[in-house]
């Protein structure tokens, strides 16, 4: 097994947009290897307290404009 990286008590955001509370996730070498329920134990990997936050699947943009350009050029000329 190569360089790994515990992530625990992260809230998950599946592909299909569900969330899982709570759950510990073993990336290997840049890669999600496994999800559980419980904790996990890696004596040779780096451990990351997530509680609070959100991991996500890859190359997903969360925060995104392009609905807005629909109303580009309306009201350019127009004081907040």
């Amino acid at each position: 097994m190569g360089k790994s990286i515990i992530l625990e008590n992260a809230n998950v955001i599946t592909e299909e947009g569900r969330i899982l509370k709570n759950k510990w996730i073993r990336i290997v070498d840049g890669k999600i290897n496994e999800i559980a329920d419980s904790e996990m134990t890696d004596s040779a990997g780096e451990k990351i307290e997530c509680s609070g936050l959100f991991v996500s699947p890859g190359f997903v943009n969360m925060h995104v404009h392009s609905p807005m350009t629909i109303f580009r050029g309306i009201a350019e000329d127009v004081h907040l």
